[in-house]
């Protein structure tokens, strides 16, 4: 088939690629650099100014746009575009609508994003979705979004950039993300093994020796093999990106009910029941029983999981998603 030109639409927040954090940032990176690869064209639009992507966007003619910003919905009439349209979004609690009238920030995932989504869809047969993950998809069908108009389009990591060798460990476990309420890493406070990092805006944790700050992203691709575990008890998320990268580098996973769900069961995967996030003396055994297992099985648990997500064959099966025709 011939080449696509798609056009990738991101948040405005963050540089693409992004220098530290930033899972979306990272994730459109690497669709335009694997589509390129490919022989596609990809521009990345990535500003908060709506006008601009508008008359952007309008100046040409596309193959696919793929929003990544879901309120961006609300500028698809503006559009003159008469090919596919994607959305994706990164919100993390798709599946879950007891929390999407968030009332401490007075963010309304279901006014934003999906009254407005729903709406477009129905009057554009052209927009699909792109879910991250099962759980995502499920709820969109379970909206009454139609089978065929949604694809699995699950988050990656790249192998070669992610070390992985046999170079003394450090006996630690990582907790690694943004420092929030939703991440849930003061269930975690107390356990000696466990090292914090992220971005953080709360100064009381900041006090704690065991918050290391902010890593950029080539020191975590570079280090996060010197640690033996990641640790994750979010309450909510879609398809984190940081899961890869630590079975990438060999790391053993002690993770939350919600955050194991997109994962296959595995023996370097262990799970805190929900009713136990509280229980800091279980979670250290869990850690410390992760910690023995996966030690010796760096090199396996990498291999299992570049087999399963690294970037490349993905993003074969990303573009062969773009490419089927809207009636499939």
């Amino acid at each position: 088939m011939p080449p696509l030109k798609i056009a990738l639409l991101g948040h405005g927040t963050n540089t693409i690629p992004p220098k530290g954090w930033g899972a979306v940032e990272s994730l459109i990176w690497e669709y335009s650099q694997g589509c390129e690869a490919l022989g596609h064209t990809v521009s990345i639009v990535n500003t908060l100014d709506n006008d601009y992507i508008v008359s952007y966007l309008n100046a040409t003619t596309w193959d696919v746009i793929h929003i990544h910003d879901d309120s961006l919905i609300n500028l698809v009439p503006e559009l003159n575009h008469k090919g596919r349209i994607v959305v994706t979004s990164h919100y993390p609690a798709i599946h879950d609508r007891s929390v999407w009238n968030d009332v401490s920030t007075g963010y309304n995932f279901e006014a934003v994003v999906i009254t407005p989504l729903l709406h477009s869809m129905k009057q554009n047969e052209q927009i699909v979705i792109g879910a991250l993950c099962l759980k995502d998809r499920d709820a969109f069908l379970a909206m009454g979004v139609p089978v065929n108009r949604v694809f699995l389009m699950v988050n990656g990591a790249s192998a070669k950039d992610i070390a992985c060798d046999d170079r003394p460990t450090n006996g630690k476990a990582i907790c690694l993300g943004q420092v929030c309420e939703r991440k849930r890493q003061r269930a975690l406070v107390g356990i000696p093994s466990i090292e914090f990092w992220g971005p953080c805006l709360d100064e009381e944790f900041k006090l704690l020796s065991a918050y290391k700050g902010e890593m950029t992203g080539e020191q975590r691709n570079k280090t996060l093999t010197e640690y033996e575990v990641l640790v994750l008890l979010s309450t909510a998320e879609a398809s984190p990106l940081v899961l890869k990268e630590a079975l990438f580098a060999g790391l053993g996973l002690v993770l939350s009910e919600t955050v194991a769900t997109e994962l296959p069961a595995s023996p370097w995967i262990s799970v805190v029941p929900e009713r136990d996030i509280g229980n800091k003396e279980l979670i250290a055994q869990l850690v410390e029983a992760q910690r023995a297992y996966s030690v010796p099985r760096k090199q396996e648990i990498r291999a299992r999981a570049v087999a399963l997500w690294d970037w490349p064959q993905l993003i074969q099966q990303y573009v062969a998603n773009l490419q089927q025709p809207k009636s499939s």
